[in-house]
Formats: C-alpha cells, sequence, structure tokens
C-alpha cells in the first residue's frame, strides 16, 4: 500500500522533503503565498482535488486546531466520517478501528470508520514516528492550486505573547487555577516553568477570569495535553 503525504503552505519544499525520510512514497505539494496563513476553505480545496485524484483508503491528520478544523470539511465532500482526537488506530478486516477519549478523557471508546475513506486525527505526541531515513528520497508532485469561492478572509493571527513551545507541544507543564488569587502571581508559575523547562497551563476558571489568555487552558473546553509531568 502506496503512502501518500500532503503539505500544504508557502515555501514548503525543503520541508516537505523531510515527509518521505519517514515513510511517504510520494509527496504532494501546494506551495502558493495565498496559502499561508490558513484559510480553512483553501486547504479543504486542495486537500479534496488530491483525494478525489489519488483514491485513498485512509485520510490521517494531526489533531491540532488546523487538522480539526480541516477534517470534518473534507469529509463532507467525501461523504464520509471522521474519528477525531485518535490515541490507538487498528485494522478490523480492512476497517480503521480507531480508540478516542471522551467525557474529557473519562471513558475510552472504540469507533469503527464503515465509510471510505476513513479520516482520523491524531492526537499530538501519542503516535511514534518512524526511524528517519536520510537517504530516501520520496516523488515529490506540485499541486496546482486556484483560489476557491470563499465567504471568509483571513487577515492576521495574533498570539497572546511569544511562548517558548506550545502546549500541546510541551513535556512539562505548569498549571495554577483560583488558587493562585489573581493575575499578578502566575508570575511565580512563569518562574518556575522557565526553570524546569516547561510551559504554563491555566483552568478555565482563571482564563473566565481574564488572568490568562485561553490558549493556555487546559482541559475539555481548552488545549488536550499529554506532558510526562504535569
Amino acid at each position: 500500500m502506496d503512502e501518500y503525504a500532503l503539505a500544504i503552505g508557502n515555501g514548503l519544499k525543503e520541508r516537505a522533503k523531510e515527509l518521505g525520510r519517514y515513510g511517504a512514497d510520494k509527496v504532494f505539494i501546494a506551495d502558493d503565498p495565498s496559502l499561508e496563513p490558513f484559510n480553512a476553505d483553501y486547504y479543504r480545496q486542495v486537500a479534496l482535488d488530491v483525494a478525489r485524484r489519488t483514491g485513498p483508503s485512509v485520510i490521517l491528520a494531526a489533531a491540532t486546531s488546523t487538522g480539526k478544523d480541516l477534517a470534518p470539511r473534507l469529509a463532507i465532500h467525501l461523504n464520509t466520517a471522521v474519528a477525531s482526537e485518535c490515541t490507538q488506530l487498528e485494522l478490523d478486516n480492512g476497517q480503521i478501528v480507531a480508540t478516542r477519549p471522551a467525557y474529557a478523557g473519562k471513558v475510552l471508546l472504540k469507533v469503527k470508520i464503515k465509510s471510505t475513506p476513513s479520516i482520523a486525527t491524531l492526537r499530538p505526541n501519542v503516535f511514534t514516528a518512524k526511524e528517519a531515513t536520510p537517504q530516501r528520497t520520496p516523488s515529490l508532485e506540485h499541486v496546482e492550486f486556484s483560489k476557491p469561492n470563499s465567504r471568509m478572509m483571513v487577515k492576521e493571527f495574533v498570539t497572546h505573547g511569544a511562548k517558548k513551545l506550545d502546549l500541546t507541544e510541551a513535556s512539562v507543564i505548569v498549571s495554577g487555577g483560583r488558587g493562585m488569587g489573581g493575575p499578578q502571581n502566575y508570575k511565580i508559575l512563569d518562574e518556575l516553568a522557565e526553570a524546569v523547562g516547561g510551559v504554563v497551563g491555566a483552568s478555565r476558571a482563571s482564563v473566565d477570569a481574564g488572568w490568562r489568555p485561553h490558549s493556555d487552558q487546559v482541559g475539555q473546553t481548552g488545549r488536550t495535553v499529554s506532558p510526562t509531568l504535569y
């Protein structure tokens, strides 16, 4: 079974080659200035065109904000289903069986995707990447991109400060809630996180109180994390 990868963005050629070293037999590259920053309509059109050309049996994406936005849009047009935030994948008679958390992680569900292609988003830092093969060179194919009609326009992304590492990628998270007593006391956690090489997280209550930005929120209505130390 051939494994294809799709890279969408701007200035990707060199980075796209890395996908071949991790197992992709062929890498499709949609490289255009209008594909940065992320626009859901543009990315959906590119992914849909490639999916219709290649006829995949399985489509995988990372369960990031981009992946979780793109996957269901793609599923609608391919008349299939999505299993989101998967922590394990198995094959049963050629069909994907996905394990995914529900009820804020209190239970794990096993769901079988009976439609084709099966689409799943994979929780970051749960699946281990293959060992890279430096000498492996994938086949590269450039995808022509023409802007579809879109009802949205992305003008800019605004971030809350220059965090060293994204919460979903952090192996150490130092988190605080209402017990911190106010936004001024989060300086203590900032210093501790810097000392141990981690990042600061926050509870919903502290975010609702305006003490920390929503990008710091951990939990069901915030970011899904899988650190080694919390």
